[in-house]
């Protein structure tokens, strides 16, 4: 049977699907997509929608075209040559033994870490979960991925979550699966990468050092899109290892399909493209036989590639990107870089019990970064480029600096961690009499006792992450009749939002001595205190001064606590610092 031709051209499966792309572009309305996804138009959006619809039929005949370019370009793999570099990869690998052992252990730890992250994953919803569930995951698809209003919308996160909770039903475990899940699987890509870079039983360390600790647990309980970015960024990492390492371009597309969904999960990973790219040229500079036109060729196409379907996930929405992308900053010392280190320090005090513990840690981790340095510095460049260039640009646009942002680097860090153990221990052979046969079993030892210490820190990970509900089922067994109870700052949101609770949010001193005046007691919810200070300072000095601090419900978010407090009745006396915990 003929192919379909096309001005006299042959088509295949692949050519008729990029020209099916372009005639989609040409011919789709943007009324029809845009009723499609959402009804009808609230006039507020209208303009920004159409212009949005405009550019995703743009971005439409840009990849069709784009794809008719790749078919002529790069063509047939030539597989003989694939199947013999495959050999020769194997030949230098591991015994056999190894590679069903891996695997049956990798697989063990994949199913324990999914345990320890389906855990008490029903807990209460944080300031950050509510935004998200409230803004974006309640609305239907349609709108999730036609709407951004805030840098909240982490979008294919919303849209997975939507799927959950259609399939589900709504609940806090259902709006986190997706994270538990992209947790899961970071744990899975972060192998792949390791064994890539080190080898595969460091791979398998560094992948069960990132399974059992804290932090990568309470990410994956965190209804947000950052294990999902943790996860795009490892895969994206190992793509790019293999892309390079084998004249493939299947592995480059792999690398531009991974990047572009992780700056649909997450705009931080651009940043962590940049790394790729800096390390590439780094590559390019200092490599003294020099690297064939072809495989740069290769690697600006997929870049290129990379950039189509960024402008395609994204073009609904980029006019109201371009007009909400920035975030104003309400408290000064969010923004400090050394309030984000000392968050930082918070998250590991968790983990390490005191200072000389941390200082060893520091060692080795440093060991192991200079070690790979010398031998496969991709990994520092992954782990350092992308960090530095996200702090400097967060802090030069004035933005607040989560320790979150960095969360995408937490994987390279387990690999510099177990690198620097196999270095201290094998040097520590090398200078002592031990018998140098015992040096792979002491390595491997050395960090599970490292696993092992990490993993006593889990259970801190199921605290709760901000007890706005321990705090609101406390004050409804509290109040009297005729008390009031007001909340300040971004209590306020959470409470009404959430839990429909007709709790005025008071903004002004003058709000609140109003409330007071009208009521025998006057119960105030609230949390973030560096908020509430920066944001409403008056009503804060009025606090300290009026307001007796019932019960504080501790939560692991930093500066997370929900303080009730209470301003007495005209018979009580305020008790300064009193508090019934």
């Amino acid at each position: 049977m003929a192919k379909p031709k096309v001005a006299g051209i042959p088509l295949s499966p692949t050519r008729l699907a990029a020209v099916s792309l372009i005639l989609l572009g040409l011919l789709l309305p943007a009324r029809l997509l845009l009723g499609a996804l959402r009804g009808t138009l609230s006039s507020a959006l209208q303009q920004d929608l159409f212009l949005g619809a405009l550019l995703f039929k743009l971005g439409l005949m840009l990849l069709g075209g784009a794809w008719l370019v790749l078919d002529r370009v790069w063509g047939c793999q030539r597989k003989k040559e694939e199947g013999r570099r495959m050999k020769e990869e194997e030949g230098k690998s591991l015994p056999s033994s190894s590679f069903i052992l891996h695997p049956l252990l990798l697989a063990l730890m994949l199913l324990v870490s999914l345990g320890l992250r389906l855990y008490q994953l029903d807990s209460g919803l944080w300031h950050d979960e509510v935004i998200t569930y409230v803004n974006y995951v309640s609305m239907p698809l349609g709108e999730i991925v036609s709407t951004y209003r805030d840098q909240n919308q982490h979008f294919l996160f919303s849209i997975l979550a939507r799927m959950a909770i259609d399939t589900f039903g709504a609940g806090g475990w259902a709006l986190r699966l997706p994270a538990v899940l992209f947790g899961v699987g970071s744990i899975w890509a972060l192998y792949l990468f390791a064994a890539q870079v080190t080898g595969r039983t460091e791979a398998l360390l560094s992948a069960a050092l990132l399974a059992f600790s804290y932090q990568h647990i309470w990410f994956s309980q965190n209804a947000r899109g950052y294990s999902g970015l943790l996860f795009w960024a490892l895969l994206a990492s190992w793509a790019f290892v293999k892309a390079q390492r084998r004249a493939d371009k299947r592995y480059w597309l792999l690398y531009s399909v991974f990047c572009a969904l992780g700056v649909y999960t997450h705009m931080s990973m651009l940043f962590m493209m940049l790394g790729h790219s800096a390390s590439y040229a780094l590559d390019a500079v200092r490599d003294p036989n020099g690297r064939q036109l072809k495989r740069h060729a290769d690697f600006a196409i997929s870049l290129g590639l990379t950039g189509l379907f960024i402008f395609q996930l994204h073009a609904l929405v980029l006019p109201q990107i371009l007009y909400h992308g920035n975030e104003v900053s309400t408290v000064p010392a969010w923004k400090n870089p050394l309030w984000a280190l000392y968050e930082f320090a918070a998250a590991l005090r968790i983990s390490f019990s005191n200072g000389l513990v941390i200082a060893a840690g520091l060692a080795v981790f440093a060991l192991g970064a200079w070690d790979l340095v010398k031998r496969k510095r991709a990994v520092i460049d992954f782990l350092l480029i992308p960090c530095v260039a996200t702090a400097a640009v967060v802090v030069a646009t004035g933005h607040h600096l989560w320790p979150r942002f960095f969360f995408f680097a937490f994987g390279f860090m387990c690999v510099v961690a177990v690198r620097g153990i196999f270095r201290a221990v094998s040097t520590t052979v090398s200078l002592s009499r031990i018998p140098a046969r015992t040096t792979p079993l002491l390595q491997v030892a050395a960090c599970l006792l490292l696993i092992v210490f990490s993993a006593l820190s889990i259970r801190h990970a199921y605290v709760p992450k901000q007890d706005f509900l321990g705090a609101l089922n406390f004050v409804e067994g509290q109040i009297a009749p005729g008390d009031a109870v007001a909340t300040v700052g971004l209590a306020g949101f959470t409470y009404e939002k959430l839990y429909r609770k007709n709790w005025p949010a008071v903004q002004t001193l003058a709000q609140l001595d109003a409330i007071r005046a009208n009521s025998p007691r006057t119960w105030l919810v609230y949390t973030f205190p560096p908020e509430v200070r920066a944001v409403y300072p008056e009503i804060m000095s009025s606090v300290d001064r009026d307001f007796q601090t019932v019960r504080v419900f501790p939560g692991s978010v930093g500066s997370g606590n929900v303080f009730v407090c209470r301003a007495p009745s005209s018979g009580e006396a305020v008790v300064a610092g009193w508090t019934n915990r």
